[in-house]
């Protein structure tokens, strides 16, 4: 959020001198849907505005920056009740007036809820289009260089550790699309994805010396250097398709 603001104040000043309350997009349908303007503390931990040790805005941050606390909403922790689902929005809707919204939360603290990392000691892996590494952590700790996530959990009075990449099971879809593998194999009736995993599966553990950095998009962690791109290690004229598709899954969980 800070560097989106930052933009808006230096891009489109009367924009942000009309601006009444910055709320993010979750928040924005609670808001539709209560009338309250409020946020959670682990979406506000990634807005690069909020104190996470504390648990509140950061007045240092925000005074250095030039942002007057009162363009920003309340922060709750994610069970907590915001507001209602007010008579307008149970018209628009068709949900029962009244139903009780609460704060939410992040994707990622929210999806290790769901998982039932909740507690210290728990790990949840998550490959999607991109990928995560998350554990709970009962008291804040920095990794001095940076190299991942420190935030509040969804879970109350607790926070979390997370490692990120950017580009990971978008890498095999990227890998199936651009070298025309879905074209191919889906005029013969195969899926693409199930016949090159299995061509995979028959390619011994480090695809015979055939490296993939599956920085497509930049990168978070460990780098954190938007500038990073990916790249082909060591193609030999031995490497097949089965090669390029296991290199890219072993360079997905080991940048």
């Amino acid at each position: 959020m800070a560097p989106s603001l930052l933009w808006i104040k230096e891009n489109e000043p009367l924009i942000f001198e009309e601006a009444y309350r910055v709320v993010l997009p979750k928040d924005f349908i609670r808001l539709k849907l209560t009338g309250e303007v409020a946020t959670d503390f682990s979406d506000a931990s990634a807005t690069l505005l909020f104190d996470v040790k504390r648990r509140c805005w950061s007045g240092e941050v925000l005074s250095e920056l030039g942002i007057d606390e009162e363009l920003l909403p309340r922060v709750y922790e994610s069970v907590e009740v915001v507001g209602e689902v007010s008579p307008e929005a149970a018209r628009e809707t068709g949900l029962p007036k009244g139903i009780k919204v609460v704060a939410g939360g992040g994707d990622s603290p929210v999806s290790a809820v769901g998982c039932g990392v909740i507690r210290s000691g728990l790990i949840s892996v998550n490959i999607g289009s991109a990928g995560q590494v998350f554990t709970v952590i009962d008291d804040v700790r920095v990794d001095p260089k940076l190299r991942i996530h420190t935030f509040c959990h969804a879970v109350p009075g607790k926070w979390y550790l997370q490692g990120a990449i950017l580009s990971a099971g978008l890498t095999l879809d990227w890998l199936i699309r651009v070298l025309g593998f879905e074209e191919l194999f889906s005029e013969k009736g195969v899926n693409p994805y199930s016949k090159l995993v299995e061509e995979a599966g028959g390619v011994p553990a480090g695809s015979a010396g055939l490296i993939f950095l599956p920085y497509l998009l930049g990168e978070r962690s460990p780098h954190m250097d938007p500038s990073a791109r990916g790249a082909f290690f060591g193609l030999r004229i031995n490497h097949g398709r089965g090669h390029l598709v296991r290199a890219v899954m072993e360079g997905v969980h080991s940048p």
